[in-house]
């Protein structure tokens, strides 16, 4: 089996995303420079550009654990924030990106909220882990959506995927990043059969209130766009 170069898997990837695009109707343009970017990405050397009447969007694919290494991609999606009918789409590459969920389908926000209730009712009557396990579930359900409707590929990915994706975007913000990083440990712990003293009705709370507050305010803030 031929064993692709970080660099070879990512060009491999342009192709397929720009493939994809064209089979939507959008006019694709690979690595464009020159007059063919406008004046505010004159700096960079974008993986692909789209458009679609008024839509256009830049696309950069990069393996994992490699962004770091990129400070242009973070410039690069700082000056596309700034203008009107453009959007950046940051494509991570990596086995360990995705999940796998045959026969699955992705909550609809209605589906969320009414979760949320199902979540409350459960710490009201002592089922704080059952409670905690729904609500870290209801956190990943409305974090898919929300990628989805900013043209994030997100509805097969991993937590820890949705997380640097949206953060690095600006979706959610750093102490969101942080907050979720945190609770995740205590998810894990039980999740995987242990006990853990972090869980209180206090936690759950804290899950609930993510949820119903920022993450769904953010979503409603999006559609309403």
């Amino acid at each position: 089996m031929v064993d692709l170069t970080a660099r070879e898997s990512e060009r491999m990837r342009v192709e397929e995303i720009a493939q994809t695009y064209r089979e939507k109707g959008y006019d694709v343009l690979i690595e464009p420079q020159g007059d063919q970017l406008p004046d505010f990405l004159q700096a960079f050397r974008p993986d692909l550009t789209v458009h679609k009447g008024d839509e256009h969007i830049v696309v950069e694919v990069r393996t994992r654990g490699q962004v770091s290494d990129f400070p242009q991609v973070n410039e690069l999606a700082k000056a596309v924030k700034n203008e009107a009918e453009w959007r950046f789409q940051l494509v991570l590459l990596g086995p360990e990106n995705s999940l796998s969920v045959a026969g699955a389908s992705p909550f609809t926000i209605e589906e969320i909220r009414l979760k949320i209730v199902e979540v409350a009712f459960l710490v009201e009557n002592g089922h704080l882990e059952a409670a905690f396990l729904m609500g870290w579930s209801l956190v990943e359900a409305t974090l898919r959506v929300l990628a989805v409707k900013e043209g994030i590929e997100g509805e097969t990915a991993t937590p820890d995927y949705l997380f640097k994706q949206m953060t690095f975007e600006g979706i959610i913000a750093r102490e969101t990043y942080h907050a979720l990083k945190h609770i995740q440990q205590t998810r894990n712990a039980i999740a995987h059969g242990f006990k853990s003293s972090q869980l209180t009705v206090e936690t759950v709370q804290e899950l609930i209130d993510l949820i119903d507050g920022e993450l769904l305010q953010e979503l409603d803030n999006v559609t309403e766009e």
